[in-house]
């Protein structure tokens, strides 16, 4: 966590901020790096799963027109 912010959890109280969302990943994020979380354990990596597949459905679209674009500029 952050400077300061040791022991404060995330919570979403509302599923369409995707601020509330990103925040509570990006604590897992960092719990995960810096030692609070194990991906020996299964309720921590069932978040982690479960933040990638959030991950994965926002940057998809992104990725997939980077990857079209790239093809598209590899044909001229």
């Amino acid at each position: 966590m952050r400077s300061g912010h040791q022991g404060e959890s995330k919570s979403i109280n509302d599923i369409h901020s995707l601020d509330q969302v990103l925040d509570v990943i990006y604590q897992i994020r960092c719990n995960l790096f810096h030692g609070q979380k194990s991906m020996m354990d299964s309720r921590d990596r069932e978040l982690v799963e479960l933040a990638f597949q959030i991950l994965s459905k926002i940057f998809r679209p992104i990725i997939n027109d980077l990857e079209a674009s790239c093809i598209k500029n590899k044909e001229l």
